[in-house]
């Protein structure tokens, strides 16, 4: 399971972005699901799900089955106002 930081924002989303492609890249099989746990978040804006867009399509591309779990509702409510939250499996468990 990928784990999301507690702050993610501008300033350190290309960092992220790059740890977590790199562990989706890292998977033993394509079959691997990507499940990103985002339950440390304590900052959502619009960067998070530019962040977790940009890792479905890495996830897509290799095929791979991608979920969201324990997302915060501020997440899930900007998810919903961008039409995302289908795309990105949100899930609040």
């Amino acid at each position: 399971m990928l784990c999301l930081p507690d702050r993610l924002t501008l300033d350190n989303a290309p960092q992220v972005l790059q740890d977590l492609q790199a562990q989706i890249a890292a998977a033993p099989s394509a079959a691997t699901a990507v499940d990103v746990d985002a339950g440390a978040l304590r900052e959502v804006d619009s960067v998070v799900l530019a962040v977790l867009l940009a890792c479905r399509r890495g996830a897509d591309a290799r095929r791979q089955p991608f979920s969201v779990r324990r997302a915060p509702a501020r997440l899930v409510d900007l998810a919903d106002l961008y039409g995302v939250q289908e795309l990105l499996a949100l899930r609040t468990d």
